[in-house]
């Protein structure tokens, strides 16, 4: 039975809602009466009238076909294609029907069109020279999501010229609607009317953007091009006054009494949503480790306008500017998060480990906390390495806290390594910025020892929050992550041979093997980081998934996400669930059948995705404008990978890498062997492998795309520098200069 259809508020008309939504279900039925047609339309009979005139209209134009009993189908014609809009290189439109068929827009045909929309496309007769193009003949869905643009006047008329899509795309914006916007700004607007069906499409000013640097607005381009939610669907005010009134009419204390509890935080040092506490306290035979975890579960209920959002969100995003969070701020950086001297109810994983790091057993609870201090890792690092003593307002009950907690850490992480778990070991990269938001300096610094606390507190209490799961529910989160290919192993074989590297394992290594594989590179003389870095990107993606399945890397048999709720929505339903489990919390049924857990699963594991690309974008582009500043300058670096069109070299200074095109190598022909990831010069007979040191030249950057190119430092230079104006933005385009 197919459920009614409500055709609601859409920036479609309406005649054009009930044309998309009979040409989806003719695209999947093949053949339906006007009437089955009109029954999924949950409508009046105004809309059923329509609905028979757009039926006679598809007719009329040759789009569909009625047969002699009166049943609608789309006439049979090879040339019709189903895909999505997207945005290609250099700011032309294509159409991605598959994998590997994508078709071009022409100007015309992408101004009618937006980016995310489904269309049906008739492919239009094929050129002998150029790219395939298609037509557009209908939008089946649009999604009309808010887009960037600056403002500006055509005539007498306030318009919005888009940031992205075609450089030429305007939409038109009545002065009712400006919301203060003036010429020239750069603002937040969503479209009121698609463009496919009018000249130009009209706009609404959602928010201006604040006036921002260079940089600041290739953040809101990344933003955009993410498809990052960037407003909430509902008043903050309003939600403040309600989370207010609920803060004040809670209990002083939720569940146990853990306020005289010398919780510490340690974090980064602009952190502000305070996930976890943690608390060691050794009494002569046995670790007792608490991890607190801000109880969200208690302030964000199921099936509310909130919990719809965080769960749209799936994530918060970290910019180098910004964070975009999950949950609006009066919840992630007060209410719910754990901070210093506040009391915080919270949600408590109880471990009791021996001496040897072994669990003997765990609990949750429902709890209310009072963190006694707000640690950097850096400070708390310094304390343990002895280099600098903690600050006189610490207690001394904090400091034996963070003092228990880093030994028991380290007999977790010998206790985990043993166990068969990969330990890769790359540094930190250390960021410091100009008032301009472009970097003033990037560095490698080693990770500081107090991230190991931490992480090893969080595995542990996942690792309880998983095994309570497994054991009570058929279906939860899981966090999961499969071996490596066999295929993939194979080639890592071979590159590690040219090293007299050996892995154990044949095709099929377990954890373990990788990780004394990792151990005997880390001992010999090899580059480390760039085996290392071979090693990592042979394994496959973690992710969520509904049913409980192994973690290959960490070596845990089960495994989920509970300790940050603030920031992952994960989290929040283990929270939701765990609770269920142990009737804490009145035991409310999330009612979540397999289905929509693996739903939910899917969404995180995407919103994950989403978050990493964004933050790699914008670190590219910040690192690509910093080397731009040291054009034609020579560095040392090393080749961190070969392919057939060259080498990319991660300079030794900068933690930046760059791509040395196979034609600026040498005075000799290179050829690539895909196995070994070796390049051998035809005429002199040179290798060069991954690992080797080279000294390079930064020839251009493109800044925009946050890609460099290098050449070597005796090669004469050739072809021109992409490269980026200091302190101007570029619609799209390359300037060029030479070094």
């Amino acid at each position: 039975m197919i459920r009614p259809v409500s055709l609601a508020a859409s920036i479609l008309p309406l005649e054009y809602q009930i044309e998309a939504y009979a040409l989806r279900r003719l695209l999947v039925e093949k053949s339906l009466s006007e009437s089955e047609l009109i029954d999924g339309l949950s409508g009046t009979k105004k809309q059923d009238l329509s609905a028979r005139t757009v039926f006679d209209r598809l007719c009329q134009s040759g789009l569909l076909t009625r047969s002699n009993a009166g049943n609608l189908s789309i006439r049979k014609k090879a040339r019709l294609r189903v895909g999505t809009v997207t945005d290609g290189s250099q700011k032309h439109r294509v159409v991605n029907v598959k994998d590997d068929e994508t078709y071009f827009l022409s100007d015309r045909q992408a101004r009618r069109v937006l980016t995310g929309d489904l269309v049906l496309v008739d492919l239009k007769q094929a050129r002998k020279r150029g790219n395939p193009e298609v037509r557009v003949l209908a939008i089946l869905s649009t999604s009309a999501k808010p887009f960037l643009g600056q403002l500006g006047r055509r005539g007498d008329q306030n318009v919005i010229i888009a940031e992205s899509g075609p450089t030429n795309e305007i939409s038109l914006v009545p002065d009712h609607l400006l919301k203060g916007g003036q010429d020239g700004q750069f603002v937040w607007a969503t479209r009121l009317t698609h463009p496919f069906f009018t000249n130009k499409a009209l706009a609404e000013v959602m928010r201006v953007v604040p006036e921002t640097n260079p940089a600041g607005l290739l953040a809101e381009r990344v933003i955009e091009k993410q498809g990052y939610e960037v407003e909430w669907p509902f008043d903050l005010d309003q939600l403040n006054v309600s989370i207010r009134r609920r803060v004040d009419e809670a209990p002083a204390c939720h569940g146990i009494d853990l306020r005289d509890l010398s919780f510490i935080t340690i974090d980064g040092e602009s952190a502000r949503d305070f996930d976890d506490a943690v608390l060691c306290q050794f009494d002569g035979e046995r670790y007792h480790l608490d991890v607190a975890i801000a109880d969200v579960s208690h302030w964000v209920k199921p099936g509310t306008v909130l919990d719809q959002a965080a769960r749209e969100r799936g994530n918060s995003v970290y910019l180098p500017d910004r964070v975009l969070p999950m949950l609006p701020e009066i919840l992630s950086n007060d209410v719910c998060s754990l901070r210093p001297d506040r009391e915080r109810f919270a949600f408590v994983c109880r471990m009791i480990f021996d001496q040897q790091g072994n669990l003997k057993n765990s609990q949750f609870v429902s709890g209310t906390i009072c963190s006694v201090a707000r640690l950097t890792y850096q400070e708390a690092s310094e304390h343990l390495m002895g280099v600098r003593p903690l600050s006189p307002r610490i207690s001394d009950k904090a400091r034996h806290n963070l003092e228990s907690l880093h030994v028991l850490a380290q007999k977790l992480t010998e206790r985990r390594l043993n166990a068969g778990g990969v330990e890769f070991n790359f540094p930190e990269t250390q960021t410091t910025y100009r008032d301009d938001g472009w970097l003033s300096d990037i560095k490698h610094i080693d990770r500081p020892v107090a991230t190991l606390i931490i992480e090893e507190c969080m595995l542990a209490a996942n690792v309880c929050a998983a095994q309570c799961l497994e054991k009570n529910l058929p279906a939860a989160i899981y966090r999961i992550h499969g071996a490596p290919d066999s295929d993939r192993i194979c080639e890592l074989r071979q590159v590690l041979s040219l090293f007299g590297v050996n892995m154990n394992g044949s095709s099929d290594p377990n954890a373990r093997d990788l990780s004394e594989c990792l151990a005997e590179i880390r001992q010999a003389s090899f580059p480390f980081e760039a085996l290392q870095t071979l090693i990592l990107r042979c394994m496959k993606q973690a992710s969520y998934s509904s049913n409980c399945a192994p973690h290959f890397a960490l070596g845990f048999e089960r495994y989920t996400h509970f300790t940050s709720p603030i920031r992952r929505y994960s989290d929040l339903i283990v929270h939701r669930l765990l609770k269920w489990i142990l009737k804490l919390d009145a035991g409310e049924d999330p009612e979540l059948s397999q289905q929509e857990l693996e739903q939910i699963a899917l969404h995180c594991s995407k919103t994950e995705r989403l978050a990493e690309h964004g933050e790699r974008e914008i670190h590219s582009i910040l690192k690509a404008e910093f080397i731009g500043r040291h054009l034609g300058e020579t560095f040392l670096g090393r080749v961190t990978s070969a392919t057939s069109f060259g080498l990319f070299i991660t300079l030794d200074q900068y933690p930046i890498d760059g791509l040395l095109h196979i034609s600026e190598i040498g005075d000799d022909f290179f050829e690539f062997e895909p196995k070994s990831l070796v390049l051998t010069g035809r005429q002199t007979g040179q290798t060069i492998r991954v690992g080797d040191p080279i000294s390079i030249q930064v020839a251009g950057v493109d800044v925009e795309q946050g890609k460099v190119d290098f050449v070597r430092p005796f090669k004469k230079q050739k072809r021109k520098i992409k490269n980026h104006r200091e302190g101007r933005i570029n619609r799209g385009r390359k300037v060029s200069s030479r070094s």
